[in-house]
């Protein structure tokens, strides 16, 4: 495990990249950090969440379903966050995850997440304004559907 290694991959992330790096550095060194072997069972659905996790080395696949209830498969590679909203609140997993090879994830506690974001608030403030941008992205794309379904219908008449 590298501090300087877990930063970079923090960065990168759209969660944490606004947060200064020093902050990082106190994040990267308090979490925890867990190793899976390979086909290992990580996350199962309906598993209570108390925070999230970033992959930093290796791939996972997380399997669940769309909304509509038909299978989904999605990797997870370095970078990629399972679980972010456990950061705010206990969540159930909506999907089981798996490590697709050698696995290592950073744990996020909501405890740990809490504790720095109230020492540190520009920690929050870069997570909010993260979940800002997508809450903005996924309005606007609910807007095109709508608009796309609108036209459909208009067709139709």
């Amino acid at each position: 495990m590298t501090v300087e290694r877990d930063i970079e991959v923090l960065r990168r992330t759209a969660l944490f990249a606004r947060v200064d790096p020093v902050r990082l550095e106190v994040l990267a060194f308090t979490a925890a950090h867990r190793r899976f072997e390979t086909g290992a069972l990580v996350i199962e659905r309906g598993q209570l969440l108390e925070g999230a996790f970033v992959v930093l080395e290796g791939s996972a696949v997380m399997l669940g379903e769309d909304g509509e209830g038909r299978p989904m498969a999605s990797r997870l590679d370095r970078g990629d966050i399972i679980g972010e909203t456990a950061l705010l609140k206990p969540v159930p997993a909506k999907a089981n995850v798996r490590a697709g090879e050698a696995l290592e994830l950073m744990e996020i506690s909501r405890a740990l997440f809490a504790r720095l974001a109230e020492e540190f608030p520009e920690l929050a403030l870069g997570v909010a304004a993260a979940a800002a941008d997508r809450l903005e992205g996924l309005s606007g794309a609910l807007r095109g559907l709508l608009k796309e379904n609108k036209e459909k219908e208009q067709g139709r008449v």
